[in-house]
């Protein structure tokens, strides 16, 4: 990197390769120290740096659109998605969905109101192991998400240690996101890690309603869908983590017909392997 010549625009080497003016950072490179937080799990740091990836005005956009298709903010808001399933409360995670499918318009100084008083008088983190008083009653195609008000204090307490007022750190849905498959395979890994296989199996559910409904055959549910939630029933059949929730034979074999459908993924050996188990 000391080789390369400082120069105060955009240019190619002879080799092709794009460089840029100095203290201008790829965005890729950006994600990759996000994606360093959320693999340990911190979800204070992996939600503080994405709001400083995301309002970093100078760095390059949307880098890897161009190799994978993803944008800064997609990439961004699954780094956080990922700390939540990878923390001591993987459930939290669900609560993400909420905030990835809010709608900027609806949010209001109410909100933020509520949202500063509860900074102010510290409430608790709801506990979301294995108690499901905070799930409101939604049809069979909604997400299994705690209410709102849990989903704020998720946020609050997550942006508690960064210095920063609650709507500085994304509260007031400055930048967003659609959950994509990828957002709901780490939702799903995090129903394998808290215990909740039957809220894997209303995931997958509402992947497929939304492929349906939208036309976007890249919500589908993939074998990583179907091999986590498969692990996540194998769990609770062995007792190891929410055995008060497991399936049973039934939502397995559901699972199978799913699998070798039409709309089902190509074959998988690990996604076969996790249903016979």
């Amino acid at each position: 990197m000391k080789e390369v010549p400082l120069r105060s625009a955009k240019w190619k080497d002879e080799m092709g390769t794009a460089w840029f003016p100095p203290r201008v950072a790829q965005s890729r490179m950006l994600l990759t120290v996000l994606d360093a937080c959320a693999s340990c799990g911190d979800v204070t740091r992996a939600r503080f740096f994405k709001d400083r990836v995301l309002n970093w005005n100078e760095r390059v956009v949307d880098g890897r659109v161009a190799f994978d298709g993803v944008t800064d903010a997609e990439a961004a808001w699954n780094g956080v998605a990922k700390a939540h399933a990878l923390s001591a409360d993987p459930l939290s995670c669900i609560a993400v969905l909420r905030e990835m499918e809010g709608d900027p318009a609806k949010t209001t100084a109410a909100a933020t109101a509520t949202t500063h008083r509860m900074l102010e008088d510290s409430p608790a983190l709801p506990s979301q192991s294995n108690d499901s008083s905070d799930i409101t009653s939604q049809p069979d195609d909604s997400l299994p998400l705690p209410s709102k008000s849990a989903t704020a204090t998720v946020t609050v307490k997550a942006t508690a240690g960064t210095g920063k007022s609650a709507s500085a750190a994304g509260v007031a849905w400055v930048t967003r996101a659609k959950p994509s498959q990828c957002t709901y395979n780490i939702a799903l890994m995090a129903c394998h890690r808290g215990g909740r296989p039957d809220w894997a199996r209303t995931l997958v559910a509402r992947m497929r309603t939304m492929a349906a409904r939208s036309g976007d055959a890249n919500m589908y549910p993939d074998a990583v869908s179907y091999t986590t939630t498969a692990r996540a029933e194998a769990a609770a059949a062995r007792g190891y983590t929410g055995a008060e929730h497991a399936g049973g034979l039934a939502a397995v074999e559901a699972m199978w017909a799913e699998v070798r459908g039409p709309l089902g993924p190509p074959p998988d050996q690990q996604c076969y392997g996790a249903l016979i188990d």
